[in-house]
């Protein structure tokens, strides 16, 4: 079997074992991608939906302790692009007012705001609300002059690698969130994003308003919280905000061990 075949039958695979959820992405894809006419949306929803299946099963596997020792890296490659491409989605819909925004859809795109910039812009979300220059602290550290150092808005070369890991309870990637506007931050789970609703196709926050039909039917997927604990994470964050985390917040419960920067 080829590259070409072995993918095809990945996919193949994913949308036998996830039936209702595969149906679900056509159905979405069909009321987002007539929103704006004579647009290649549907298809491009349908494509997010087919990366949401693949990537379900890979987290199960992560789960069940059955990946491959590499696969993690792949997951993680699609998962990045996963949220990438269904941001698009959502701040098309809000900006130009192709939806009614119900409770929940907000915070579902402040989620993806806070991963997709950091992943995409390697930059803090928003960095421009920054009042001065933000102390950041390496972890893990290298226990010298380079653990600290100092990321300016204004400086053309700032860069911040976003902390991330694994779900022990999914097997999904979560990111760690700043969030420079509330001066909080948060870990956020890939397979939160697409179950947090409560209705029956529990993909993502857009059949909240679009498939109306549905609330009454029960949501067979558990939702499942995006206060999960990693097990591995890597990255910066600012100093003192980590040491309140860690502090209060207990982020680091469960973490086995940790990437740094290079």
């Amino acid at each position: 079997m080829n590259i070409s075949q072995q993918i095809e039958a990945a996919f193949t695979d994913a949308r036998a074992r996830y039936p209702e959820l595969a149906l679900a992405w056509v159905e979405i894809s069909y009321r987002v991608g007539s929103l704006p006419p004579n647009s290649a949306l549907s298809a491009t929803t349908q494509r997010d939906g087919s990366i949401d299946l693949l990537l379900r099963c890979m987290e199960d596997e992560q789960v069940q302790r059955v990946a491959g020792e590499f696969a993690f890296q792949y997951q993680k490659m699609l998962s990045d692009y996963w949220i990438g491409s269904v941001y698009e989605i959502f701040r098309l819909l809000r900006d130009r007012k192709l939806a009614d925004v119900p409770l929940g859809f907000s915070e579902v795109l402040a989620d993806l705001e806070l991963i997709r910039m950091p992943l995409e812009k390697h930059e803090l979300p928003k960095d421009r609300k920054l009042e001065a220059p933000l102390e950041m602290i390496r972890n893990p550290p290298k226990n010298d002059s380079t653990d600290i150092y100092v990321y300016d808005p204004k400086d053309n070369r700032r860069a911040h690698i976003m902390g991330f890991g694994v779900s022990t309870k999914t097997g999904s990637v979560i990111w760690h969130g700043i969030d420079i506007a509330s001066k909080s931050d948060r870990w956020i789970e890939r397979r939160d994003l697409a179950d947090r609703s409560p209705l029956y196709l529990g993909t993502m926050a857009l059949v909240l308003w679009l498939i109306p039909l549905r609330a009454k039917q029960r949501n067979p997927f558990e939702a499942h919280s995006a206060a999960t604990r990693p097990i591995e994470n890597s990255g910066t964050a600012p100093r003192r905000l980590r040491q309140q985390c860690a502090r209060a917040k207990g982020l680091r419960e469960g973490v086995t061990h940790q990437f740094g920067m290079e």
